[in-house]
């Protein structure tokens, strides 16, 4: 196993006078000619991205997210 093909990273965010803050976790794992990102908030919002190379064509990128309990749940 590469130790260098996975980073993790936290941030957290406060408002101005502390009354709210918001924690973001995240994890980045690269493969051979891809890279998926993965990322959860304290919102409950998940985000994921999907990029790869393609031979002689470009990149391809990919990416979603879902809203625990939003009306627009899921986005693409």
């Amino acid at each position: 196993m590469n130790p260098n093909r996975t980073h993790l990273a936290t941030d957290i965010q406060f408002e101005e006078n502390y009354s709210r803050a918001k924690c973001t976790i995240g994890a980045e794992y690269y493969l051979k000619q891809s890279t998926l990102n993965f990322s959860i908030d304290s919102d409950f919002a998940v985000k994921s991205t999907l990029e790869s190379d393609v031979q002689g064509i470009g990149k391809l990128i990919l990416s979603g997210e879902a809203h625990h309990g939003a009306e627009t749940a899921f986005r693409f």
